[in-house]
């Protein structure tokens, strides 16, 4: 897939600019057609470019998106029109990323377009789930009750990474102290305390002189070292963006010691809320599963969830389909058993949900608590060795005397 930009013209004669992916240019020209657009101009993107000309889009954050959700339902749910709502949102909210936005898509439905065709051309902020969603509820006539449980949605992704980050704030505070400190001594003392026994003509000992050695060395030829760690991370990136590479990372990151654990709900956490949200809102299951399985960037769990939609397709049901996969527990197999027997499967994969995620938050605070005293035992072993190191060039100069 190839994004481009391209201009407009609408039925109202209004010209509209956007940027969506295509396989090529003839058929983004037959996607516009279709929603009585006009093209006038169609612009490959560069990479470099589309980051620059789009950078103000992406001022537009989750919260953001979470609150023109909630307004949006709310005033549909008091039988106001879409076109006012959108315009409400858009003189209200005090943001302009968000009024920006939310006026760009008013021009795309007073052209006749619907508001899932608007959202096409802001594929950046808005996710194919996310538009598929609106798309079923244009479809069912429940675009309030869509807007709701999108809300749901994203308030309660909002409430899980929130948790994570309040979680994350003093373990983080902590590394970062420590490695400055441990930055400082090296860069600054352990040099001008050389210095001294170097003025001297005294010899160091031996685990002094490694430790000045070291500090003379990143001293030295720390741009060497930044620039070696540049480049391995670089390629490393590059790397995990190759096919062999994502499927390699992807693997490994769900083996991880304890951190493999955290991955693995997380990723269980998303497919169950974002399944159960879809078949909540009629979506069909096979549908459900194709949309579900695009949210993940991990490719394990994508190939996981494609595994599904094939075992489906061929009439199985989706607890057993899961039952032959190792990514989804005995517990999650049970539940959704369960939540089929009683014509209940979206609402029991919800819960099932919020089940994943409560855990997921309590096993994460675990860890953080768990690193708290790991990194003040390493930090301290480590200042305590330089310390030492230092002490003993100290004693040395006292048995010389």
């Amino acid at each position: 897939m190839t994004r481009y930009s391209y201009e407009a013209i609408d039925d109202a004669g209004q010209k509209v600019r956007g940027s969506e992916e295509a396989l090529g240019r003839e058929e983004l020209i037959d996607s516009l057609r279709e929603r009585k657009m006009f093209p006038l101009v169609i612009r490959k993107v560069e990479a470099g470019r589309w980051r620059f000309r789009f950078s103000r889009e992406k001022r537009v954050s989750h919260d953001d998106l979470l609150f023109l959700t909630r307004e949006l339902a709310t005033l549909l749910s008091k039988e106001v029109s879409l076109e006012r709502a959108v315009s409400i949102v858009a003189s209200s909210c005090g943001h302009e990323g968000v009024s920006r936005l939310m006026a760009d898509i008013n021009r795309v439905l007073h052209g006749g377009n619907t508001f899932s065709q608007a959202l096409h051309g802001h594929a950046s902020l808005f996710s194919r789930f996310y538009v598929s969603m609106i798309q079923v509820g244009e479809e069912g006539g429940v675009l309030s009750v869509v807007m709701h449980r999108l809300a749901l949605y994203l308030e309660r992704h909002r409430q899980v990474r929130d948790a994570i980050v309040k979680a994350s704030i003093y373990p983080a505070f902590l590394v970062l102290f420590s490695g400055l400190s441990v930055l400082a001594l090296v860069f600054f003392v352990v040099p001008k305390f050389a210095q001294i026994f170097q003025d001297l003509n005294q010899p160091l000992p031996l685990p002094t002189q490694v430790l000045a050695d070291c500090s003379a060395f990143l001293g030295q030829w720390w741009w060497l070292v930044l620039g070696v760690l540049a480049v391995v991370w670089l390629a490393g990136a590059r790397w995990c963006r190759s096919e062999i590479g994502k499927v390699t990372w992807s693997r490994w990151s769900l083996r991880l010691p304890l951190l493999g654990r955290l991955y693995h709900l997380m990723e269980l956490a998303t497919f169950a809320r974002a399944m159960g949200t879809l078949m909540e809102s009629g979506v069909p299951i096979l549908r459900g599963l194709a949309l579900a399985g695009e949210i993940s960037d991990n490719a394990v769990v994508r190939r996981s969830i494609d595994g599904l939609y094939q075992q489906v397709r061929k009439g199985r049901s989706l607890s057993l389909a899961m039952r032959d996969d190792p990514f989804f527990p005995p517990q999650v197999v049970h539940l959704t058993a369960i939540g089929e027997e009683v014509g209940s499967s979206g609402q029991m994969l919800l819960q099932l949900a919020d089940d994943v995620e409560t855990k997921l938050e309590h096993e994460i605070k675990m860890l953080l608590a768990l690193i708290e005293p790991v990194t003040i035992v390493l930090m301290g072993l480590m200042i305590g060795g330089i310390i030492i190191a230092m002490l003993l060039a100290i004693f040395s100069i006292n048995d010389l005397q």
